[in-house]
């Protein structure tokens, strides 16, 4: 994704990363409450249902860039205003990691807003 690709959907990208940051905050939150319930289970003696639940935490935890980057295209996917721009994400994701693309929106954000 060019510069003047990210100019020209610069709006849609930018609520894509506000929203990626919204559902980030939520799942490391929901992550470290599900470890905390692991950790009262453990107390309680309920060994398997702590594993489980730990398990779990630890696998959303694992997952929680691409599972933000993907609910946050769901919520945007519905607008006919976002299908170019969500068409150039998808072309990124087939070249790049989840991470790797949320460091080049950043990236292309940070130098859209230096330059006006």
């Amino acid at each position: 994704m060019t510069p003047e690709q990210f100019a020209a959907h610069r709006d849609i990208f930018r609520e894509f990363i506000d929203q990626t940051h919204v559902y980030t905050a939520m799942i490391v939150l929901g992550a470290f409450v599900v470890y905390g319930l692991a950790g009262y289970l453990a107390y309680r003696e309920q060994w398997i249902a702590a594993a489980v639940s730990a398990t779990v935490g630890y696998l959303v935890f694992r997952q929680f860039r691409s599972l933000s980057m993907s609910l946050a295209e769901l919520r945007l996917q519905g607008r006919s205003e976002c299908a170019e721009a969500l068409q150039l994400l998808r072309e990124e994701f087939k070249t790049r990691n989840p991470k790797q693309v949320y460091e080049l929106l950043e990236r292309l954000a940070k130098e859209d807003a230096e330059t006006g």
